[in-house]
């Protein structure tokens, strides 16, 4: 008996319902254990992908939703005006009809926000202004200090109806300054959203690749023919006007001479300026060094063993560029220089020089490859 008073009572839990509907623990000595007793979870919960697909949703509808901002109203009425129109009532009803108008911000750069006592923030502010002009009346709609549009509205005898008549025309105003907001917003994004053109560093310049083919001419003192063959020539030119260039000619005599060919391959450097809308000028220096060929009979300072021999000869020219197409011009180009080398073709006892001045001339076509 003694035994069993002293043994303690076997703990008992009862799991019971709160007064408010949560669950509560029947511990020992009557101690309930409520939530903010249980046990701390050890483990923690990571958020599932549809919670975080559902926030960006949300946070991208809230940036959205800034996109258009409503405006505050401040209404001016010219005291000549408001003996025609009720002008409380005037500004009332404006303020209720530009409530619903929202203007969207073109720019990125966010306006100092007026502080206002209710929830809602406003973002601009626009006026309206009544004014008399003539035998009719004026409504004004300025935003950000500048004049937006106006409507013209004949007098009425009742006083509400000409207040209901300013605030329609304000509303129509409001609405096509907002249009007008939408659409400049629309070409900022396509131009903001619009790829980027490549650029060219300012250390690659631009070159154009053009071909000369023309039909020379050249004398020289002391000859007895003239030369006349085709002329072949490549340049390229830079954006600032400088080209370089290769050129070849095979030039034949025109009569029988000691001189019967000369084939030449040179180097033209040349600077290029616009003259007017279809015309341009090109300044060259050109080298060439060539191959003479003289008639059988004749003889290089009485020596037949060669019937050839070199030449080289160095110049400046000026083509004249007339341009008939987008990419193709018709040139002339007068030139003089002197002869590198003195050489003397003997025939017969007579002797003809190669040395000396010569000028010559060249009419071609020039197209841009």
């Amino acid at each position: 008996m003694q035994r069993s008073r002293n043994k303690k009572p076997s703990t008992v839990r009862r799991i019971e319902a709160g007064t408010h509907g949560e669950p509560v623990i029947q511990g020992e000595a009557g101690t309930q254990l409520g939530p903010h007793h249980w046990p701390k979870r050890t483990g923690r919960r990571e958020p599932s992908p549809r919670a975080l697909i559902g926030l960006c949703l949300a946070m991208g509808l809230c940036s959205f939703s800034k996109v258009s901002h409503a405006v505050a109203v401040t209404v001016e009425v010219a005291s000549d005006v408001e003996e025609l129109v009720d002008a409380p009532l005037a500004r009332r009803l404006i303020r209720l009809e530009l409530a619903d108008v929202e203007l969207p911000k073109v720019n990125g750069a966010t306006p100092t926000r007026p502080v206002l006592t209710t929830t809602q923030r406003l973002d601009e502010v626009v006026f309206v202004r009544l004014l008399r002009q003539g035998d009719g009346l004026l409504v004004e709609l300025w935003a950000k200090g500048e004049l937006y549009g106006e409507r013209r509205l004949v007098f009425s005898s009742n006083e509400q109806h000409q207040a209901r008549r300013v605030a329609l025309a304000s509303a129509e105003l409001a609405r096509g300054l907002r249009e007008a907001r939408v659409r400049e917003r629309q070409r900022l994004l396509r131009e903001h959203l619009a790829p980027n053109p490549i650029t060219t560093p300012d250390y690659v310049t631009k070159v154009n690749v053009a071909g000369l083919a023309t039909v020379a001419a050249g004398v020289w003192p002391g000859a007895d023919t003239m030369l006349v063959g085709p002329r072949l020539f490549l340049n390229a030119v830079t954006e600032s006007g400088v080209g370089v260039g290769i050129t070849g000619a095979v030039l034949t005599s025109t009569a029988a001479s000691v001189v019967r060919s000369w084939t030449e391959l040179g180097f033209r450097s040349s600077w290029r300026h616009v003259l007017s809308r279809h015309l341009e000028l090109a300044v060259g220096l050109d080298v060439a060094a060539g191959v003479v060929d003289i008639a059988p009979n004749a003889s290089f300072d009485g020596s037949e063993v060669s019937q050839q021999t070199w030449q080289a000869k160095a110049g400046l020219d000026a083509h004249l560029e007339w341009r008939i197409e987008p990419q193709v011009s018709l040139v002339v180009a007068p030139e003089a220089g002197l002869f590198l080398r003195e050489l003397r073709v003997v025939r017969e006892g007579t002797s003809e020089t190669l040395e000396g001045p010569w000028v010559g001339v060249a009419l071609g076509v020039l197209a841009y490859l």
